[in-house]
């Protein structure tokens, strides 16, 4: 499971990489619910195979039509840059044993952990996985 969904897809920049959460934490919810450790990775290059448009009327209209129909329409180069990704996995967060209904302080806790551990990773892997340094947000 890999956190980030339509924001992500609407705001990626070949210059920045940002990470986005949703306020709810399902992902966290899920393991926790069963009591499986969550693992986070972190794909490098990504945001570097196509380019975005940043034409604000298209941009406008691509968010109108996610709100009506829940699709991401983002507008990129037709062809992929050449470019090399690393999917790149951290160490395990344990999550405790199954817990079907965790306090919102206990999600946080596992949340603030594994946003820890991808930052580890990033900050370890982002010049020789890049070979540029961008910002992690």
């Amino acid at each position: 499971m890999m956190p980030g969904g339509t924001k992500e897809q609407m705001s990626f920049r070949a210059d920045k990489e940002i990470a986005y959460f949703t306020r709810k934490r399902g992902f966290i919810r899920i393991a926790m619910s069963r009591g499986i450790p969550l693992v986070p990775g972190y794909i490098f290059g990504e945001n570097q195979i196509f380019r975005a448009t940043k034409w604000d009327p298209y941009i406008k209209f691509s968010k109108k039509v996610k709100e009506i129909t829940g699709f991401v329409m983002p507008l990129v180069s037709p062809w992929p840059y050449p470019t090399n990704c690393r999917y790149i996995m951290g160490d395990l967060v344990d999550v405790g044993p199954p817990n079907a209904n965790p306090t919102n302080e206990q999600v946080e806790e596992v949340y603030r952990r594994y946003v820890a551990e991808l930052q580890r990773v990033y900050l370890l892997h982002n010049l020789r996985s890049l070979y540029f340094s961008t910002k992690f947000v």
